[in-house]
């Protein structure tokens, strides 16, 4: 499409400063005023650039925040590893075909994609671009040449390798912490637990509550006796529990009987009326 970005407004978008301006730019691309006004056009038109004026036959150049942001795009992805789309583009312009139009046609992308990809080839060198009489040349460099010629991928810088195995080592610390701060109510837990027997082989009377102290009369010569509160009391409410249980158990067993009985005598005496020998 004619107002898809391509990589030609890129380069001319890369080109442009503060202090730029219409006059001034057609020299910086390498071309003719004219051919310096159809790219700005093309720019403006596509909402990358817009123009101010600073002084009479002075028009000043702006990059818009669309413009701003499709720079820092193409710099971010400048940095991306190889890949075989890089390599297919590569071998096209080993082919012959240098035109950028010819080039975004045969690799069949779009033009913003195609964009995206010069960029980072022409930031790792594999490829050079320069701007002449309103054109844009590219060309292979000696490193995407022989990067062409032997139809491999290289292998991704050290410092990208070097990331993976430190987030992979970062991630078992996080779950060891992750871990360790589980496992403290359970080391909790032992601590009671070890606490706890010592507790069992020196037991120690427990101070009896206001309403547990006998308070000593007429008839009872000796000091009142303290009733400690049994330690095994859970105990013996689990046996408490375990013999009604039993006997809800037993109870359920004689109804059972009972009406077994009672069924057992009904169909005896409706036997026997059947028979005649009793009558109901």
């Amino acid at each position: 499409m004619a107002d898809e970005i391509n990589f030609m407004d890129l380069m001319a978008l890369s080109k442009i400063t503060p202090s730029t301006t219409v006059e001034k730019f057609g020299g910086l691309v390498n071309s003719s005023f004219f051919d310096g006004s159809n790219m700005l056009g093309s720019l403006k038109l596509k909402g990358l650039v817009d123009f101010t004026s600073i002084s009479p036959g002075q028009n000043a150049i702006k990059i818009t925040d669309l413009g701003n942001k499709l720079l820092g795009d193409a710099k971010s992805k400048s940095v991306a590893n190889f890949d075989q789309l890089d390599l297919a583009i590569l071998n096209q312009m080993s082919a012959g075909r240098r035109g950028l139009n010819d080039l975004t046609a045969s690799v069949n992308i779009r033009p913003f994609d195609m964009a995206m990809r010069l960029n980072k080839m022409l930031a790792q060198e594999y490829i050079s671009a320069d701007f002449r009489n309103g054109k844009l040349d590219l060309s292979l460099t000696e490193k995407g040449f022989m990067q062409s010629k032997s139809g491999k991928i290289p292998e991704p810088p050290q410092e990208a390798k070097a990331e993976l195995p430190q987030q992979a080592a970062q991630q078992p610390s996080v779950a060891s912490q992750v871990h360790a701060q589980s496992a403290q109510p359970s080391t909790d837990a032992q601590i009671t637990a070890d606490k706890t027997p010592s507790a069992a082989v020196q037991p120690q009377i427990p101070q009896p509550l206001p309403s547990q102290v006998q308070i000593p009369t007429k008839a009872q010569g000796s000091p009142p006796k303290m009733q400690p509160k049994p330690a095994n009391s859970e105990e013996s409410e689990i046996k408490e529990l375990e013999n009604m249980l039993v006997k809800v158990k037993k109870m359920r067993s004689k109804r059972v009987k009972v009406m077994v009985a009672i069924l057992l005598i009904v169909v005896v005496l409706l036997i026997l009326r059947e028979m005649g020998i009793i009558a109901l």
